[in-house]
């Protein structure tokens, strides 16, 4: 009898790889986009961006835009898994977005919300010596597009 139970917990242990699995993806996720810690700055648009980590399981940041020593636009953004999608929102004073991540996490990140106005997309590039390159914009649609190259910030 006692042989039964021992592999009894052979199925309950099968249960609970998945979960393990899961948990790892999303640390080592997580873990690929820590290179978008820090703060930066594009001067030619005036805008700037700090990212912090909150765990280690999102990300959260802030933008603003700056004309002289007035702040005329600050937004608050966070990246999270949410049911297993990886999401990047947007909050401002008017609104909050959602995006979706496209593809996996890496040195480039794509977030999409093709419902949205603009952007519908928001990209992420990791550049060397620390630089992001950012591009948000309307697929297909001519003109609808900002870039932003931050640079890190002392």
């Amino acid at each position: 009898m006692k042989l039964k139970h021992k592999y009894a917990v052979i199925p309950f242990c099968l249960m609970l790889l998945p979960a393990c699995f899961v948990k790892d993806q999303t640390k080592q996720d997580f873990r690929s986009m820590e290179w978008l810690l820090g703060s930066f700055s594009d001067t030619t648009m005036n805008f700037h961006e700090h990212w912090t980590a909150v765990g280690d399981t999102a990300y959260r940041g802030s933008g603003y835009k700056k004309r002289e020593n007035d702040t005329v636009f600050i937004e608050t953004l966070s990246i999270r898994k949410e049911a297993e999608e990886w999401l990047y929102i947007v909050d401002t004073k008017d609104r909050k977005v959602h995006f979706k991540m496209d593809g996996k996490p890496g040195d480039s990140l794509l977030f999409v919300n093709l419902s949205n106005e603009f952007p519908k997309r928001i990209a992420y590039y990791k550049k060397p010596e620390g630089v992001i390159f950012v591009r948000i914009d309307n697929p297909g649609e001519e003109g609808r597009q900002m870039l932003f190259n931050f640079i890190p910030e002392n």
